[in-house]
């Protein structure tokens, strides 16, 4: 049938209402709901915002109706839309009051609330994260290996090299003479105390050391030279917008490509002439600057091949997550881990498991792998249930999880939507075991697992 018919059926059967009622109350505790009475005696539940597509249920819905529709009911309809003068919309039709109209409004199979009570338990499939791996076999050979199914690591190849950067220090016995003083004077009198008791750092600092022979200030903490090692990525200078500046490793090549940028008015009249016109590292011996070295800030990055430590020269960042396991300690505590599609293809090549067990002195407590399917108790204490939606990692190094009602159609992250119960998110191992979800399995017949 037409997508016309079984709008009409379902608006006439009252089932347009069920996904409606369905979340009605959490909709009314917001505000966001009204009741329209008609002068025919029926009621029409309105929310605000809301539209049955929102809900992965209304194709259970819409695919109820069309098994429910005879062929009758199609002939019927399309034969009196012929006597409205404007088909070009089901409004007329709705409104039409005929008696074979009557008759299909009143062949409803099923009333709204057993409809209600069956839509309640349907809980959407969801495929399965991320598959690690397939076997594949080499048909001249007999060969067989395994072949990752999906990105070992981002595609960008980054560089590491070592900058020199000021750290602070303590004075105390546990200061290392090999360190390089910024400060000359400090220099001289750190060297000069070293001295009288040859090199001994923990009998010279044992007395505090003072800037002269008054004894009057004393120095407690010194700056020294260290080196700090950086991620850096290459890019063209085509490829440089004025965000990128500030993060340019070279001073002398980062000068030179501000002030071409501060030469126009505008950021798009520089990018647009930046592969027009040369920018100069060294005019006279017309050396132009052609690519440029940027900090990313990245800390994890594992080398492109296997070599030996400190031999590599390219390295990536594995990204791609697979997922993330929380482990408890005996004590209670709980930590986790994230695991990335490189590290769990890496053990499913070795023969390991892909979900460890074990990690450090902790026993696996819980584990998430987008598309999981997670049990929750709502406010009420009824279980409902959410998929994983996202994992990642903070600047902070906490996780943050993102768990979305399973039934939801969109990825809504405002405030509203979290105040509605349509995603849960977590950034706290605490806050997760408050939580204490449960994980469910749903086959491929629908049957819920727990």
């Amino acid at each position: 049938s037409s997508g016309s018919v079984t709008d009409y059926l379902r608006d006439k059967w009252g089932w347009n209402d069920v996904l409606k009622r369905i979340h009605w109350e959490r909709y009314e505790k917001l505000g966001l709901t009204s009741i329209e009475e008609r002068e025919n005696g029926s009621r029409v539940y309105n929310i605000e915002g809301w539209s049955k597509r929102d809900d992965h249920r209304h194709h259970a819905i819409d695919a109820l109706v069309v098994a429910c529709t005879k062929q009758s009911f199609i002939n019927t309809l399309n034969n009196l839309r012929q006597l409205l003068v404007d088909d070009t919309t089901q409004t007329g039709l709705k409104e039409m009051d005929h008696v074979k109209l009557r008759d299909i409004a009143g062949k409803s199979p099923f009333t709204t609330d057993q409809i209600i009570a069956v839509a309640e338990k349907v809980v959407p499939s969801f495929k399965a994260g991320k598959r690690v791996a397939s076997k594949s076999k080499n048909k001249a050979t007999g060969h067989v290996q395994l072949i990752p199914r999906g990105a070992l690591s981002e595609e960008t190849v980054y560089g590491k090299i070592k900058q020199q950067v000021k750290r602070s220090v303590a004075l105390n016995k546990n200061f290392d003479p090999s360190w390089l003083l910024v400060d000359p004077q400090i220099r001289t009198l750190v060297a000069k105390r070293l001295a009288e008791h040859e090199g001994n750092a923990e009998k010279s600092f044992k007395k505090k050391l003072f800037w002269d022979s008054s004894e009057t200030q004393a120095i407690t903490k010194v700056e020294i030279w260290d080196w700090q090692e950086e991620t850096v990525v290459k890019y063209n200078i085509t490829s440089l917008k004025l965000k990128d500046l500030d993060y340019i490793v070279d001073d002398v090549v980062k000068a030179k490509v501000k002030a071409f940028f501060a030469s126009y008015p505008l950021e798009k009249d520089a990018i647009k002439n930046l592969g027009t016109q040369t920018i100069w590292f060294n005019e006279p011996k017309r050396i132009p600057i052609r690519s440029v070295r940027l900090r990313t800030g990245l800390g994890k990055v594992v080398p492109v091949k296997e070599v030996e430590p400190g031999m590599a020269t390219g390295y990536v960042n594995s990204g791609n997550n697979h997922h993330l396991a929380v482990y408890e300690r005996p004590d209670g505590t709980l930590f986790d881990r994230m695991f990335t599609f490189q590290e769990v293809f890496a053990a499913r090549a070795a023969g390991l498991p892909v979900y460890q067990q074990t990690c450090e002195d902790g026993v696996l407590k819980w584990k998430f792998e987008q598309n999981d399917v997670t049990v929750f108790k709502n406010e009420i204490g009824l279980d409902t249930h959410y998929r994983v939606q996202k994992l990642s990692k903070l600047a902070s190094g906490q996780s943050q999880m993102f768990f979305r009602l399973i039934t939801e159609t969109k990825v809504d992250e405002s405030e509203l939507a979290l105040r509605q119960g349509r995603f849960i998110r977590i950034t706290s191992l605490g806050k997760l075991n408050e939580f204490n979800p449960r994980y469910a399995r749903i086959s491929i017949l629908g049957q819920i697992n727990d």
